[in-house]
């Protein structure tokens, strides 16, 4: 899987206030797309806030990104969206948001190269259970240097997977010492191999 570096969200509540606020969203989107030939469904993080809070960013939720690929599920009570912004600005921006609302949480998943992964779910991990990411370049790929990432609810998970997926069983894979000897291998031939735990927040 090429790797993308962006932030999946989930925001659950009652329906009636996912909707109200799936709706600010919408007509944000209408509102910029009202003088365009062209239509773009993404939506500024900052024209929320003001949505929210009577036209006003403060100072400290000032984040520079966007919102897109929303999804309202009535049946299961959410509101999904991804963004390209991250860090934790982005995170209090969202959290500002849901306190403008009785019911709303946000949970979220953000992975990026070279940067820690993090979550937030609920304490069943309903939206978002993976608690390890691979990140790997494989020698001799098909494309040069290609970014690849896989998740995984356990680590044995990502032994079986490294073993039989992506070493074709070549090596024996049964501990994170094994992976970091591998990586030495594949550092040779400008590749790398990294697990990864997944951090709460």
């Amino acid at each position: 899987m090429a790797m993308e570096k962006f932030v999946h969200y989930t925001l659950i509540g009652e329906n009636e206030e996912l909707w109200k606020l799936f709706n600010i969203i919408k007509n944000i989107i209408k509102e910029q797309n009202k003088n365009r030939d062209w239509s773009d469904e993404k939506v500024w993080i900052e024209d929320i806030i003001k949505e929210v809070n009577g036209g006003i960013v403060p100072q400290s939720l000032q984040v520079y990104g966007n919102i897109y690929s929303i999804e309202l599920n009535k049946a299961e009570s959410n509101l999904k969206f991804h963004s390209g912004c991250k860090g934790e600005n982005a995170i209090k921006a969202w959290d500002f948001i849901a306190s403008k609302f009785n019911t709303i949480k946000v949970y979220f998943f953000a992975s990026q190269y070279f940067c820690d992964s993090l979550k937030r779910d609920d304490e069943n991990n309903t939206y978002y259970p993976q608690n390890y990411i691979l990140f790997y370049t494989r020698p001799n790929s098909e494309v040069y240097r290609a970014y690849n990432y896989e998740y995984f609810i356990s680590k044995e998970e990502s032994f079986k997977y490294i073993e039989e997926i992506i070493c074709k069983n070549s090596v024996r894979i049964t501990t994170e010492e094994d992976i970091e000897n591998l990586n030495e291998i594949w550092q040779e031939n400008d590749c790398y191999i990294e697990l990864h735990k997944i951090k709460s927040v």
